[in-house]
């Protein structure tokens, strides 16, 4: 009986998933760094001694996993950034569970009560006296006070001293601060009352952190959320778009997927407002106001 002729398919596809690994963990291990644009298909193939089909496949998988961002007419681009990697993730998650924002922020509370337990035993002097310069938030402008809680926020978790943390945290804020665009419509007087009246909780927080009272951190991050979610209930358009209505779980699901979004910049409205998102989360500078 004649020996069956391998299937050219098959053939490619195997040498495809060695290439794909052969990139994958040279891009991981940081030989090609973040940014790095990859050679050319045709300098590609002749390296790795395939066809440029064989290639395209390989790059269509790394960009599916988000560890390249093919930029149609220019290349692809290396895209080595762990938020982007867990957005990518999260991204699934979100679009096969139903998740609402009161999940999201069960899960901020928990991630930032851990941080900040963390920077309790962790912070160095420098690092609280930044926590205490960044705790208060400056409220003249909506982008502004998304600025300033995002940097003290940002500073904390530096001070835990736990990059997944620190990672993991940063990509659900921007979530958090999206929404908050949607249903405060971007009042002004809205977000300068959400800044003042966690003001002092802020204060506490750091004053925790200084006794080195990680018992005391948690807990404040505790009454911080739970504040948080009181005053998200109590906005005008949470009346009309409830917060379990699945208008808001299809929100969340948008914002996330433009979070993991490859584009270096891109556009959501959702209800009327323009939110702005980079590959390197929420953009409140106002430079990115744009319309749809």
């Amino acid at each position: 009986m004649a020996a069956a002729t391998p299937n050219p398919r098959v053939i490619r596809s195997r040498v495809a998933d060695q290439i794909l690994a052969d990139l994958r963990r040279r891009i991981l291990r940081g030989e090609l760094a973040d940014g790095t644009k990859l050679p050319a298909e045709r300098d590609l193939a002749a390296t790795y001694g395939v066809s440029g089909a064989t290639i395209r496949e390989a790059v269509r998988v790394l960009s599916a996993t988000g560890l390249l961002d093919v930029r149609h007419g220019s290349g692809s681009y290396v895209r080595a950034n762990v938020g982007a990697l867990i957005a990518t993730l999260l991204v699934s998650v979100v679009e096969m569970e139903p998740t609402s924002l009161i999940d999201l922020l069960d899960v901020a509370q928990a991630l930032n009560a851990r941080a900040a337990q963390l920077a309790a035993e962790r912070a160095t002097a420098e690092e609280l006296v930044a926590l205490r310069a960044a705790e208060n938030v400056p409220d003249t402008q909506v982008d502004e006070v998304i600025g300033g809680l995002k940097r003290f926020f940002t500073t904390l978790w530096a001070a835990a001293h736990n990059p997944l943390l620190t990672a993991l945290t940063r990509f659900l804020m921007d979530i958090q601060l999206g929404i908050a665009l949607e249903l405060s419509g971007g009042r002004v007087d809205l977000w300068q009352t959400a800044a003042r009246e966690l003001a002092g909780k802020r204060s506490a927080l750091v004053d925790a952190l200084e006794a080195r009272n990680p018992e005391a951190a948690a807990a404040l991050i505790a009454a911080y959320h739970a504040h948080l979610i009181s005053m998200i209930e109590s906005l005008p358009k949470t009346i009309e778009l409830k917060i379990k209505d699945p208008e808001m779980t299809e929100f969340l699901s948008s914002f996330v997927v433009a979070l993991a979004s490859a584009d270096a910049r891109k556009v959501v409205s959702v209800g009327g407002t323009v939110i702005c998102t980079t590959d390197r989360g929420l953009d409140h500078d106002t430079s990115c106001k744009a319309t749809t």
